[in-house]
């Protein structure tokens, strides 16, 4: 899972403040600490920077996507869902998205949702390897 959050640092969109403020200077910061600290486990800064991020670009999907990671990874299936679907209506076309919302339904025990999110993200890119031997993992589990 580590690769498919730090591959969401670059899905900036239009939800960044203008650049060469102040405040988008403030958001990059806050998304690229939370970021840093998602990848080696400080969980306590990643989930207060992260928050931070999207309350600074509410509109950008990849800080969303992250701190739905965050709480992926700790165990609090419920918020990632949020924080995923978030982003996911920010970024519909977003293939690492549907993996982290098939990841998410997995995790849950809902292989079934897990399958219809993974086949999205193996629909918008064919390319995606992790996700579909993911996909292929749980339509084997489905029989």
């Amino acid at each position: 899972m580590a690769a498919a959050f730090a591959l969401l640092s670059g899905c900036h969109s239009s939800g960044l403040p203008k650049p060469a403020t102040k405040a988008y200077l403030d958001e990059v910061t806050a998304f690229y600490v939370g970021l840093a600290a998602l990848q080696v486990g400080d969980d306590v800064r990643a989930d207060s920077t992260l928050e931070r991020a999207t309350q600074l670009a509410l509109g950008e999907p990849a800080s969303w996507a992250n701190w739905g990671v965050l709480a992926l990874r700790q165990g609090n299936y419920d918020v990632a869902a949020q924080r995923l679907a978030r982003a996911q209506k920010l970024a519909p076309q977003n293939d690492q998205i549907y993996y982290l919302l098939g990841v998410l339904e997995s995790k849950r025990g809902n292989p079934a949702q897990a399958i219809v999110e993974l086949r999205r993200a193996v629909q918008i890119n064919p390319r995606g390897l992790r996700t579909m031997y993911l996909l292929a993992q749980e339509v084997e589990r489905q029989g």
